[in-house]
């Protein structure tokens, strides 16, 4: 039964049982529903002192203005707005759909009932603000356009596979006082897959007493309550997780030491130290001590940091040569580009720590809620954050898009076959790049902190590291020197990553930096293998990149310190390059490591010319001898057995 203090009955028509609401306007009245079932539809707008749904059903699609309550004791559902001046108390169900509940009284609204309320979207933009009487949650955006958020429950910042909430740029007037009631902010990922380190930063602070174990929350101890499932262990610092032996998981770099330093050495050390809003640290990301379950979450527990925040950075020359790991401090995402705008001493790229065990680069994007990632500043310096650098675009934790996708780019990845780890080098091309290193253009290398993960980066013609190297295109030849650093023994492959979108030049080449002898054909065969016995070893090699005419053939120049023959992987097996000085006879052979022969060739009347060897289907590391009029050469090569 509809109920109301005056008779409206000619504006509502009653089509089995259900009251159809048409751009009514009961400004001043109370909508009270008994029992009836009614819609706002779209684009209506409805006006009321007040809505008292005891036990009926509201299907909102349009737009409610209340200037006093809201009271619900039935069902609430639908994807409109509710703007409401007065408190909000929900004793039945409300479904809040893609809708955006509005709290604009002008003096102290109350959210409260049997119910904790689920909202969508949710505004504060009334003078007095909310307070919690009850928990509450948002799965979407939380603006707080003035007014504040107190109160003794809790508010809950839903992240699941549907998607992350975020508290969106609050009001010219609101600062962080505002908000005295407590958070709970969610974090979900989905693509993380391995038990590796990972930067995390917090977006709490100021947790007005409340405590876990004795020890104030917004600390270490606020990633480590039991409300997480599973959970995630961080080892050697207390609290409820356990230990791998002495073994500290959680770790703080200090740029003027260059060094991780086990947090159990600050003070209040362990799980009691209290995570500085701006700050990254370093820790074990698994959901037990070798294993990672996915998807996962993890939840902070706090005030959520607002307004201006800031963190020094430092620059020591010879120590962290201005790598730093900082982090975002908001519940919500940040914009890479503006928040580089506004801080000139930042390289243009930025750092995140991935579950292969090595630093990526990018320069572009957000920095999700919780994430913590590194940077390099030119010197000792305050770093800056701002409600204007927050987005409302979200991101994993885990990058899915990185420069190598860029057009006109080679990327690199260095693995083994000890370990799940990996490390990328970036080279793009462009009529505008340096061969020197530019904060404007490249990326310093960042070593990992693990021994036992593979590095790999180029180096610029001043003698700089780097992991992202713009390089003009500007010349029909271009070498750039790249260097690997095997940290185990075992076969390790350098794989060539999206060549297809290189335009500037048509054949990749690598090279030995020591012999000049050319190893691979990276257009032909993206996978160059080579063994390390006696880790760790560090190996030099040039990537050629050469522009080639009609005609020409990507293979080597001829090289006639090396009798004018060059051997290399394929995907077949191998291919013989021969460029000799004159036209002869050429005998080549094939033999596993064993020293039997596998296979015998015999080419005449040769000078110029490649010639491709097919080698076992077993998977093993084969010789493949040439002969010719010049002397004998010989070259191991690491073949698999196509898939």
């Amino acid at each position: 039964m509809l109920k109301r203090s005056q008779n409206i009955t000619t504006n509502i028509s009653i089509l089995s049982g259900l009251a159809l609401l048409c751009a009514i306007s009961v400004n001043g009245q109370t909508i009270s529903n008994t029992g009836a079932s009614f819609s706002i539809n779209s684009n209506t707008v409805v006006s009321s002192a007040s809505v008292n749904n005891s036990s009926g059903t509201i299907s909102n699609n349009g737009t409610l203005n209340l200037s006093a309550d809201y009271s619900n004791g039935g069902s609430v559902n639908g994807n409109g707005a509710y703007n409401v001046g007065g408190n909000w108390t929900n004793n039945g169900t409300f479904t809040a759909g893609t809708s955006t509940v509005t709290f604009n009284g002008s003096s102290q609204q109350t959210l409260s009932g049997t119910s904790a309320t689920q909202f969508n979207n949710i505004t504060i933009n009334g003078a007095g603000g909310i307070k919690l009487s009850q928990n509450a949650s948002f799965t979407s955006i939380l603006d707080l356009a003035q007014g504040t958020i107190s109160g003794a429950d809790t508010m809950t910042l839903i992240s699941n596979a549907s998607g992350t909430g975020m508290m969106t740029t609050v009001g010219a007037g609101v600062s962080q006082s505002s908000i005295t009631a407590m958070f709970t902010i969610q974090r979900y990922e989905s693509q993380r897959t391995k038990a590796n380190y990972i930067v995390l930063s917090t977006p709490v602070g100021n947790t007005k007493g409340e405590t876990y174990s004795g020890n104030a929350l917004g600390t270490i101890g606020d990633w480590n309550v039991q409300n997480r499932a599973p959970v995630f262990y961080m080892s050697g610092i207390g609290g409820p997780d356990g230990n791998a032996s002495s073994y500290v998981s959680v770790k703080k770099y200090v740029e003027s030491t260059n060094a991780y330093n086990n947090i159990t050495t600050y003070v209040s050390p362990g799980i009691k130290y209290n995570a500085k809003p701006g700050e990254g640290l370093y820790l074990w990301l698994g959901t037990g001590l070798s294993t990672m379950v996915s998807p996962f979450s993890y939840n902070t527990h706090g005030v959520p940091n607002i307004g201006a925040e800031s963190i020094a950075v430092t620059y020591t020359s010879g120590k962290g040569a201005g790598f730093n790991t900082i982090g975002n401090p908001y519940p919500c995402p940040i914009d890479w580009a503006s928040f580089q705008a506004s801080n000139p001493s930042l390289q243009t790229s930025y750092y995140l720590f991935e579950q292969d065990g090595s630093w990526h680069t990018f320069s572009s994007g957000s920095i999700p809620i919780g994430q913590g990632f590194g940077v390099i500043t030119s010197g000792n310096t305050t770093i800056n954050f701002s409600e204007s650098h927050k987005t409302l675009v979200d991101a994993s934790m885990l990058r899915q898009a990185d420069p190598s996708d860029e057009p006109n780019t080679a990327t690199f990845i260095l693995s083994d076959d000890a370990n799940d780890y990996s490390c990328p080098t970036i080279i793009t091309f462009g009529s505008a790049y340096n061969k020197n290193y530019f904060s404007t253009e490249d990326a310093y290398y960042i070593p990992t902190y693990l021994e036992e993960a593979p590095q790999v980066y180029t180096t610029s013609d001043d003698s700089k590291n780097l992991m992202l190297n713009m390089m003009p295109d500007n010349d029909e030849t271009i070498e750039v020197p790249l260097t690997v650093l095997a940290g185990v023994n075992g076969i390790h492959t350098l794989t060539a990553k999206n060549l297809g979108n290189v335009t500037s030049y048509n054949c990749i080449m690598l090279i030995d930096a020591n012999t000049g002898a050319v190893l691979n054909n990276f257009l032909d065969n993206p996978e160059y293998k080579f063994a390390v016995n006696n880790a760790p070893e560090t190996r030099k090699y040039i990537v050629r990149f050469n522009k080639l005419s009609g005609g020409q053939l990507c293979s080597p120049a001829g090289s006639i310190a090396n009798g004018g023959v060059e051997i290399y992987p394929s995907a077949a097996g191998a291919y013989v390059s021969l460029n000799l000085q004159q036209s002869g006879d050429v005998l080549i052979s094939t033999y596993d490591m064993l020293g039997r022969q596998v296979s015998s060739t015999t080419t005449y009347s040769v000078q110029n010319q490649v010639v491709s060897v097919a080698l076992p289907e077993t998977e093993a590391i084969y010789i493949v001898r040439v002969q010719t009029s010049g002397g004998i050469f010989t070259q191991k090569i690491y073949h698999k057995r196509a898939n």
